[in-house]
């Protein structure tokens, strides 16, 4: 239809010019003369209720929706006065699918500078989408991820809107079509042609896609079954399996392995997605988009950088990244960082190092103080000086009986058996012995703390800690000296497997989700992706073990595929090295060396405070066990004096 001529509503000619896209309704054109706009012919001839909805889409256009949208900005007709052909709609241009971005390796090619904080920009940007369509009183209704996309500075763009639901003077234009992967469980296997959506299955929709953004391309009713036989999406999503639900166990799923959690995110994220995805919220109980937007805001203005790596970001209150636990277990790279900062110009090795060797080690460890140690001189000064405490308690008891007697005023009989009194008491206190019982039991609690702080010193005023990290300290100069020669290496190896990594660029430039498989359809589709299992790289065997009720039928099949495309693979010596490999090794090495001069620059503080360590604990722990020793010693010879008398 190239060059045919179609005319807008009020007669006016239009030029199609060459096409730029196809699919099961339409076809669409370039429009000559107007290159901000195009032009989508339908294939099929269009009845009164389709036209009747063109054109109250049209009429509802405002500047908010077609900024937003490729909303239908005027009718095409067959001829002036003729049937209705198709529509005008704003061009989009510098736009790709939103699973281009969640799924990870095609992020890594389409959107390489694309960071976790640009994807919780994107996923507000959708609910700022949604919200501003039910604003008008418009339903998406099928949700999916074809119909949204989304440029290089996140913003995002919604297409096929005359699939959308409209209302017009209380008549309703339903959308008839949808995507199981994305309906919700209240509709999954109705006719979906007599059903009025609501924004609450919108809700469902959007919620699927903020998932699939945060969650880097993961489904969330995607996940390993503990029960028998398969779990296809269709059917988990229509019984509220939500495998990464807090209930998992009862529900007998779980998340996929190497996956973001729930708990990764703030507590009221996670419970946006678990209300989502519950049964309740098939009666209106989803967040809706104004809340996922004001949730997704308070998100992106509570994001904490790595310090191991800048290119991961992640929740502030989580104790650790996220990122790099699952990139060391799935041996990924979610995120590249094209740019990485400077080496540290601040960090010298030579006056650090210097700054290391001037830290004396504390020294041999000395003996333990033992009871030979503090014997001599001990037991008859320690006995003279409980003698003069007794003498000096008696004077007091007879000083206080004379006060009495004077203060008082008695007579000489009282006065007189008051001193007797005392001067019992007194004689009473020289004469107490000490207890056999109480003084074996001090004995026995000190033999025991003095066996305790034995062990103790063996642990606290050795000098191995020491000697350990000034060990690690070394060690960490000799692989930082090494970086550039290991750097050399890697590139030898990138250049040495360049055949194998031509061929995994190859098979990654074919995804499963574009491809027709027998047996593999959308559901199926969605579990690999879940699985990390995206292009024809990721298949193999192995990997096709991990994904529970996949079935070897299915399976043969993608691995006929696989190594049906491997026979196409031409290697072409004459081309560099893949530029994202290249920026892989920089990412090691930058990491290693940021980890190691990080090592190295806090080492002295950290060395000095292992010195200072042992020699206050060979103080502390030296005047402790020589109280003890003091302690027994004297409750060994009230025992002896006990045995003599």
């Amino acid at each position: 239809m190239q060059n045919e001529l179609v005319y807008t509503s009020n007669g006016a000619p239009v030029r199609l010019g060459r096409e730029i896209g196809r699919g099961g309704e339409g076809v669409v054109y370039e429009v000559e003369g107007r290159a901000e706009q195009v032009a989508k012919v339908y294939l099929a001839p269009v009845d009164s209720q389709k036209t009747a909805k063109l054109q109250t889409m049209v009429h509802k256009r405002t500047e908010a929706l077609t900024k937003l949208a490729a909303w239908p900005s005027d009718l095409l007709l067959k001829s002036p006065r003729g049937r209705v052909a198709g529509l005008l709609m704003k061009k989009i241009t510098g736009f790709r699918p939103i699973h281009e971005l969640y799924t990870p390796k095609s992020r890594l090619q389409e959107f390489p500078r694309a960071t976790w904080p640009f994807l919780v920009h994107v996923s507000t940007n959708v609910a700022r989408a949604f919200a501003l369509m039910h604003s008008y009183n418009v339903i998406i209704g099928d949700v999916n991820h074809g119909n949204i996309l989304v440029n290089d500075a996140g913003i995002t763009a919604l297409i096929d809107c005359d699939s959308f639901q409209v209302f017009n003077n209380g008549q309703k234009f339903i959308c008839e079509v949808g995507v199981g992967t994305y309906t919700p469980p209240e509709l999954q296997g109705k006719s979906l042609s007599t059903v009025v959506r609501t924004e609450n299955h919108d809700n469902f929709g959007l919620a699927l896609l903020i998932f699939h953004l945060l969650f880097m391309g993961r489904h969330p009713f995607a996940g390993r079954f503990a029960g028998t036989g398969e779990m296809p999406v269709e059917r988990a999503i229509r019984e509220n399996r939500f495998a990464f639900s807090a209930n998992g166990k009862a529900l007998q799923v779980a998340p996929p392995p190497n996956s973001l959690r729930l708990s990764d995110l703030p507590p009221t994220m996670a419970a946006f997605f678990e209300q989502a995805f519950s049964p309740a919220a098939a009666h209106g109980a989803r967040p809706t988009a104004q809340r996922w937007l004001k949730e997704l805001e308070d998100l992106s203005q509570n994001l904490a950088v790595c310090s191991r790596t800048p290119s991961h970001h992640y929740y502030k209150q989580l104790a650790s990244c996220p990122w790099c636990h699952i990139e060391k277990d799935s041996a990924l790279m979610l995120f590249l960082q094209l740019d990485w900062p400077a080496a540290n110009s601040g960090f010298c090795l030579s006056t650090v190092w210097s700054q290391i060797t001037a830290i004396s080690a504390p020294g041999p460890v000395p003996a333990f103080i033992t009871r030979d140690d503090v014997t001599k001189g001990f037991v008859w000064s320690r006995a003279a000086r409980r003698r003069r405490i007794k003498i000096a308690v008696v004077l007091a008891v007879m000083a206080l009986a004379i006060s009495v007697i004077l203060f008082l005023r008695l007579n000489a009989d009282l006065s007189f058996g008051i001193s007797i009194a005392a001067m019992c008491v007194a004689i009473i206190m020289v004469k107490t012995r000490p207890n056999a019982s109480r003084a074996a039991e001090s004995a026995k609690t000190a033999t025991i703390e003095y066996q305790r702080l034995q062990k103790e010193w063996r642990q606290a005023a050795s000098g191995d800690e020491f000697a350990a990290k000034l060990a690690a300290l070394d060690a960490a100069k000799k692989e930082l000296d090494l970086l550039p020669q290991m750097r050399r290496e890697g590139m030898k190896e990138l250049e040495k497997n360049r055949r194998e990594l031509q061929l995994q660029k190859f098979l990654d430039r074919h995804y499963i989700r574009d491809v027709s498989l027998s047996g593999i359809g959308l559901g199926r589709k969605a579990t690999l992706a879940s699985f990390g299992i995206d292009t024809a790289a990721d298949i193999s065997w192995q990997s096709l073990e991990n994904v529970g009720g996949i079935g070897t039928r299915n399976a043969v099949t993608l691995i006929t595929w696989r190594d049906s495309l491997v026979s196409q693979f031409v290697f072409n010596p004459r081309l560099d090295i893949e530029r994202t490999e290249v920026i892989k090794l920089e990412r090691r090495m930058a990491e290693k060396r940021a980890r190691l001069e990080n090592i190295l620059t806090t080492g002295p503080a950290e060395l000095g405070a292992i010195r200072l360590r042992v020699l206050g604990a060979r103080t502390a722990l030296m005047a402790q066990a020589r109280d003890v020793l003091i302690t027994l010693l004297q409750a060994e010879r009230d025992m002896r004096n006990l045995k003599k008398s």
